[in-house]
């Protein structure tokens, strides 16, 4: 993981990526950006470090345009030659704004419902604005404030929301597992209504959240300590508690449009448009049943690639699917359409082969309102 900037213009000759972190002090998660008036200096917040950065903005415009500018992208030691100070603040800061004169920088702490106050010319916290947070948190807002800190992986180098940004996803593949590199490539998954989804990992291998965001992170992700006892708990309360999105496919009062109608009627079918019986684990909806659309088993749907060590994978819920693109276990189907058309050539993966394109648009209309 690493957290940079990207510094780019007609003086700087295109677009040059640029470290903010140091050498086993890393800055996560960059969020927000304030320009001082006399552009001398800029101020980025760091919402999974807590803390803020005063750039030199001349210093970065020279190194962007040093003839070693291609290489600083990897370079933990070129923050050294523009960033002037690093302030902690509150939890997740977030916004920055800085007064008219350039003199405050007031910074928004999310999780902390305060303000910081920041005399920019000495590089120090000054004041704390209370808005009025509650008093007593509740297990899912302690387990949002774990969710959003990068500082229990070693260096502070990142947290769960440098991947699930903003508790979705990423919309990445990761080689994640101690099998070598290439072997088990998955794609991130999104982490809405996931509480009644058990077992995790498209391996089906966590039995259940306190596993996945325990053990196995400490372990494998952030090669430290890890988050444990109570506060695994809160996390993991933090994790089923995230709500679906609103979904734009979906009637406001249930109703499915005419298209969503037909869609259903064939993720629903039991034969093909011939008459044929289809095999009942080749139906849409016997693997994916139930209130998240899913069967929670494992299933072999022809998907599997040489790197995978199993063909078998955990059915995924289909809830708010239409926002969860890349598909596959693997991310490997771009669009919904492309599960049937490049990656189901034998039917493997319920029946397509019999339709039509218009009655395929139908199905994924359907799927969509899931």
């Amino acid at each position: 993981m690493g957290n940079s900037l990207t510094v780019f213009g007609d003086d700087v000759g295109g677009a040059v990526q640029l470290p903010l972190d140091q050498i086993e002090s890393y800055f996560s998660l960059p969020f927000g950006v304030a320009i001082a008036p006399d552009k001398s200096k800029a101020y980025f917040s760091a919402s999974g470090t807590d803390e803020i950065a005063i750039v030199d903005l001349r210093k970065l415009v020279a190194a962007a345009k040093s003839a070693d500018a291609a290489s600083l992208a990897n370079d933990l030691s070129a923050s050294a030659k523009y960033v002037l100070a690093r302030i902690p603040v509150g939890r997740n800061p977030r916004t920055v704004a800085l007064s008219p004169d350039g003199g405050t920088l007031y910074v928004s702490n999310r999780l902390d419902d305060t303000v910081s106050v920041v005399d920019t010319a000495r590089g120090v916290v000054t004041g704390t604005i209370s808005l009025g947070g509650p008093a007593t948190l509740t297990a899912e807002r302690r387990g949002e404030r774990l969710f959003y800190s990068s500082k229990y992986a070693w260096g502070g180098q990142f947290g769960c929301a440098n991947c699930h940004l903003d508790s979705t996803f990423d919309g990445l593949q990761w080689d994640l597992e101690p099998d070598g590199f290439g072997i088990d490539i998955v794609d991130n998954r999104q982490l809405e209504e996931i509480g009644g989804t058990a077992p995790y990992k498209w391996n089906g291998g966590n039995p259940d959240l306190p596993t996945e965001c325990g053990p196995r992170t400490e372990r494998y992700f952030f090669r430290s300590q890890g988050i444990r006892g109570d506060d695994l708990q809160d996390l993991a309360q933090y994790v089923t508690s995230i709500p679906l999105r609103p979904n734009r496919y979906r009637s406001p009062d249930g109703e499915l449009t005419p298209a969503q109608e037909r869609g259903k009627a064939i993720f629903e079918r039991t034969a093909k448009k011939d008459g044929t019986p289809i095999p009942e684990m080749n139906q849409c909806f016997v693997c994916h049943s139930g209130p998240y659309y899913t069967n929670l088993q494992l299933q072999d749907v022809g998907t599997g690639k040489p790197t995978d060590r199993s063909p078998k994978i955990d059915v995924p819920q289909l809830t708010n699917v239409a926002y969860s693109a890349p598909y596959l276990h693997d991310g490997s189907a771009r669009t919904l359409e492309e599960i049937w058309t490049v990656f189901n050539p034998n039917d493997t993966h319920g029946v397509s082969n019999d339709l039509t394109k218009d009655e395929l648009n139908d199905l994924i209309e359907y799927i969509k309102t899931l």
